[in-house]
């Protein structure tokens, strides 16, 4: 990272103060915008469902920093004195919008949480199962099949 800032390893520690604070800044930097994806899509929420599913298996722009955010998941596993507070911020980040806007459309406290977690988790699952796999078809199945559970068929 410091050659390509133009520095070198010992500056970047020196200006953070330490290597995982430099760590923490740049994960924090990579975290993908759910606000906006929110934003995107109002109280729509079988919209906004698919479109968690887009962001985190297709992406676009957000795309490296949906990989990112993946491979911090799995590291906060075995490595959780590092990476676990990011990791549950994120999932945190990525659970309420939807929790909320599961709320706004009548669902109690305990079933919209419970069933934003069984979509996001869900879908971050199939995610990483495409990307070890690269089914593209199988895996849109499973997650079109996973939100239509949990929300219901039209």
């Amino acid at each position: 990272m410091a050659a390509a800032l133009g520095t070198s390893d010992r500056m970047l520690i020196h200006y953070f103060g330490s290597k995982d604070v430099l760590i923490e800044r740049v994960l924090e930097l990579a975290r993908p915008n759910v606000e906006a994806l929110v934003a995107d899509h109002g109280g729509d929420i079988r919209s906004l469902a698919h479109a968690i599913w887009h962001e985190l298996s297709q992406g676009g722009p957000q795309q490296p920093r949906v990989r990112v955010l993946l491979e911090v998941m799995t590291l906060a596993l075995t490595r959780s004195d590092q990476y676990g507070e990011f990791a549950r911020t994120s999932v945190s980040r990525w659970i309420e919008p939807l929790s909320e806007a599961l709320r706004r459309g009548g669902q109690n406290e305990d079933d919209a949480s419970a069933r934003a977690t069984a979509i996001v988790s869900g879908l971050r699952g199939i995610a990483v199962d495409r990307f070890i796999t690269g089914e593209r078809a199988r895996t849109d199945r499973s997650a079109h099949l996973l939100i239509d559970s949990v929300l219901g068929t039209r």
